[in-house]
């Protein structure tokens, strides 16, 4: 991954290597990660807006300050001002798992009556949940594997951190828009992860590892 401190303009090609290498196309998780995708994209082509299809599934409201306050949260824990482009996308890809996580944990334990007190309560009790597991690394991807396909989980992850790291590093944006950058990407990891729930979720496969 240390090729992404390389020149921008190359930056792509090397992506677009990486995915066709890498793309777990006989996962089933991953299929049903695109087909979330694609219902995702289907709201917006029919009129619908991105405020929409949060507030479909949780009080967006709710779900913007919490995922304020986990950027302030990881932003504390990684205080560089300026941090190097390795250091960016590790931090980015961390929180594209997490919110993915939430997500799908927000929909297996959510109420059925949307409220911003009952959502609030929910991702409380989703973040306990996570931190129990995350002792160590194998306790963490066990946990993580149980949700969703590690390899997919891992591209789709890759693919979509990389794609804020690269804005970020063209712009040369200071802290307050990197915490603004991670806010914004574990919402968008939270509501794939909540409509791969809600299709479903996990299913095991022969790329499921």
């Amino acid at each position: 991954m240390t090729w992404i401190e390389g020149e921008q303009d190359q930056v792509q090609d090397r992506m677009d290597a990486w995915m066709n290498e890498n793309r777990p196309l006989r996962d089933p998780d991953y299929a049903r990660i695109a087909e979330a995708t694609k219902l995702l994209d289907s709201e917006l082509a029919a009129g619908g807006t991105p405020e929409q299809s949060y507030d479909r599934r949780v009080v967006m409201d709710v779900l913007t300050v919490y995922a304020a306050r986990r950027a302030e949260q990881t932003s504390a824990e990684n205080p560089k001002e300026t941090p190097g482009a390795l250091d960016l996308f590790t931090l980015l890809l961390n929180v594209a798992f997490e919110g993915f996580a939430y997500g799908v944990l927000f929909v297996q334990s959510r109420a059925k009556v949307r409220e911003a007190l009952l959502d609030r309560l929910t991702l409380a009790d989703v973040g306990h949940a996570l931190q129990t597991h995350l002792s160590d690394q194998q306790a963490m991807e066990g946990f993580y594997a149980s949700l969703v396909s590690l390899k997919s989980l891992q591209f789709v992850s890759f693919v979509r951190a990389q794609n804020y790291a690269v804005r970020l590093r063209v712009k040369a944006l200071p802290h307050q828009r990197v915490k603004e950058s991670q806010a914004a990407l574990w919402m968008d990891m939270f509501l794939l992860g909540a409509v791969f729930e809600e299709l479903g979720g996990h299913r095991e496969g022969p790329e499921s590892v």
